[in-house]
């Protein structure tokens, strides 16, 4: 059993920072402690030679093993609602919500876990012809049958979180009987007789003949479900599953042994990147609750273990054919930076908007929203925190619409743009060379003193030019002295 490496996974600094829950820690300490005691009664083994195969760059059959797509059916229910609860020490956890509500955290702080969760799928999962009545699985919800499909072939983009899995390719998070019907199982766990609470997770030790895998394990409904009936929302592979006969292949073929110009080349830059004292690089490509993380060995800086993770089902929203409100079909990019920040003109990843700024500009330029684009704005309506990612950067924000009637969010306002050093590390360049390599002398020179300054904390100052309608928002690490936030905002009051 692979406990150290899942251990480490769970104790790496952003899970403990999306979940923020001392029980985690102390799950993971039990893994650890149970590794160490399998390792003294086993006596020092060497390292497991990773399976043979294609990394990423390379192209063999297995890639595409499978020659058409298989359709399952499962039934899915709406309007599921979970809370941040602490893990347990049997490995269940709570499911982490995926929107953020509220403003944006400012300055330079973390959104993970304010606010609710949007809808997801969930429900009973059955064969094709098998009984599709769920009648009481939720009150009042409204469920149709929507169909699952595995992928023929594996697709390029990491965010598609497909895998192929012993030439089977899945698409997470996938019903447990798509597995089941491949052959994998839960040993002497009887999957049908172990439920979980709603909202929950938990991992397995899966088998396939001598192949061996961890899966975990979500509940997206608000009821208790057998495990058998739940999706398999992560894959955790390392060099011992790969040792047991298993292989398991990532988008753009990146696998155990994959070299760390592999995964560049496959995948870019990684969002975060975590070097540890014991011997282990950590690289993540994050969206949040859904991402990956490959382990690395140091001296090798050859991938040693693999989390792949999608606990979100979203329920998909009819497109929205309605034509854009005329000021947004209006807008017009500025041609220059300018002068004058008040003009609210900025370079965000090298694109010049000016604020509020239609969120119809972002799309074009290549940002997608992580929540879905066609949700409903209100009229006159703000949005809580909403998220958007290009390449693996992700910017928090929020939208708001000034029309009188509801807009979806794809034809609402972005309100601030920001740098952000551990969230959204994307170059934002405001009038007079300012930028997230200034120094905060360096941008009063520029603009003058800030009309609000607080440097009497120990780790981080924070300054503001401006009023709350627009302006700039600035945190500054007091200790390693450089930016660690910097956002132009104009909310929807300053464009009335």
């Amino acid at each position: 059993m692979h406990y150290a490496a899942l251990a480490n996974y769970l104790m790496t600094e952003e899970n403990n920072k999306k979940y923020k829950y001392r029980y985690i820690i102390i799950f993971a300490t039990l893994l650890a402690l149970i590794a160490a005691l399998f390792s003294v009664a086993s006596g020092c083994e060497g390292r497991a030679e990773s399976s043979g195969g294609t990394t990423a760059g390379g192209g063999d059959a297995a890639h595409t093993a499978a020659s058409s797509a298989t359709t399952y059916n499962s039934v899915t229910a709406n309007s599921v609602t979970a809370a941040n609860n602490a893990n347990d020490s049997n490995g269940e956890g709570e499911h982490p919500s995926d929107d953020a509500g509220g403003s944006p955290a400012y300055p330079g702080d973390t959104v993970d876990d304010a606010g609710e969760m949007p809808a997801y799928l969930g429900g009973a999962i059955t064969n094709e012809g098998a009984d599709a009545d769920i009648s009481g699985l939720l009150d009042g919800a409204a469920v149709d049958v929507e169909p699952v499909y595995l992928p023929s072939t594996l697709p390029g983009d990491v965010y598609s979180f497909a895998a192929e899995l012993n030439g089977v390719i899945y698409s997470l998070p996938a019903p447990y009987y798509v597995f089941m019907e491949q052959g994998w199982a839960a040993g002497k766990i009887d999957l049908t007789d172990r439920v979980i609470g709603g909202g929950k997770y938990e991992f397995i030790e899966m088998a396939n003949g001598g192949n061996v895998v961890y899966m975990g394990f979500i509940n997206n409904t608000e009821e208790d479900m057998a495990l058998s009936d739940c999706f398999v929302g992560l894959l955790h592979f390392g060099e011992a599953e790969a040792a047991s006969g298993a292989r398991l292949v990532l988008p753009c073929g990146v696998t155990i042994g994959s070299s760390y110009d592999e995964i560049i080349e496959a995948y870019g830059q990684e969002s975060k990147r975590s070097d540890f004292n014991w011997g282990i690089v950590s690289l993540q490509y994050n969206e949040y609750d859904s991402g990956l993380e490959l382990e690395l060995d140091a001296d090798t800086m050859c991938v040693t273990n693999i989390n792949y993770k999608n606990f979100s089902r979203r329920a998909k929203l009819p497109e929205y054919e309605g034509a854009p409100p005329a000021g947004i079909s209006d807008y017009k990019p500025p041609n220059s930076l300018g002068t004058d920040w008040r003009d609210m003109v900025c370079a965000f990843g090298g694109d010049l908007y000016s604020l509020p700024v239609p969120a119809a500009e972002l799309l074009k330029n290549g940002w997608v929203f992580l929540s879905d684009e066609n949700t409903m704005l209100e009229a006159g309506g703000r949005s809580g925190t909403i998220e958007l990612r290009r390449s693996n950067q992700v910017l928090y924000t929020t939208a708001f619409n000034p029309d009188e009637a509801a807009q979806p969010l794809k034809y609402c306002y972005i309100t601030e743009l920001s740098y952000d050093r551990h969230n959204t590390k994307v170059s934002l360049e405001l009038p007079g060379s300012v930028n997230e390599r200034s120094t905060i002398l360096e941008i009063a020179d520029v603009y003058g003193e800030p009309v609000y300054a607080d440097d009497s904390g120990s780790m981080f100052a924070y300054y503001e030019y401006g009023t709350d309608d627009y302006g700039i928002r600035i945190t500054w690490s007091l200790e390693s002295a450089y930016i660690v936030f910097i956002g132009l905002h104009a909310n929807a009051r300053a464009v009335e």
